[in-house]
């Protein structure tokens, strides 16, 4: 968590630098280029981590994951801001760098609430609901109050 609000701040700052003190891209080419190799990479890591953590109930590695894909959103961001520098705005890639702080931000926040909730052994409504509607199919249950579930390390305990 913390490597992400440091990344959050270290885009602002620079973005916030260019911004008064703009200056050429050199090499465009390549920075399209691996603009869009660190998108297609960080991608399919984010969405392996995401999957798997979701299965296993890994919120770290969830978090990790959406830390992933806020990296490749970034690598699509260079390209753009790239993109806008050929088209003349010289000061594109400094605004779009700003953007991607805003975005690093507010993944930073989802990723910290997932994790915050699950440190505190907190289970999402909709498991609470599907354990209720589980419970209430068993035959002779006639109504099914005050569930309740934690999380013991990968474990559901209802």
């Amino acid at each position: 968590m913390l490597l992400i609000a440091a990344s959050a701040i270290f885009a602002a700052v620079q973005s916030i630098d260019r911004l008064r003190h703009p200056t050429s891209i050199r090499h465009v080419g390549v920075v399209l280029a691996a603009g869009l190799i660190g998108f297609a990479g960080n991608e399919a890591v984010a969405v392996y981590r995401i999957r798997v953590g979701r299965k296993i109930g890994s919120a770290a590695l969830v978090a990790d994951g959406l830390h992933a894909r806020a990296d490749g959103f970034t690598s699509l961001g260079v390209v753009a801001g790239a993109l806008g520098v050929l088209a003349g705005a010289a000061r594109a890639d400094a605004l779009v760098g700003l953007l991607i702080s805003l975005a690093i931000v507010y993944t930073l926040v989802q990723a910290g609430k997932a994790v915050f909730h699950r440190i505190l052994d907190g289970t999402d409504e909709a498991t609470v609901r599907l354990i209720e509607t589980a419970a209430a199919a068993v035959p002779g249950v006639e109504h099914v109050t005050e569930t309740r579930a934690r999380w013991i390390g990968h474990n559901l305990l209802a």
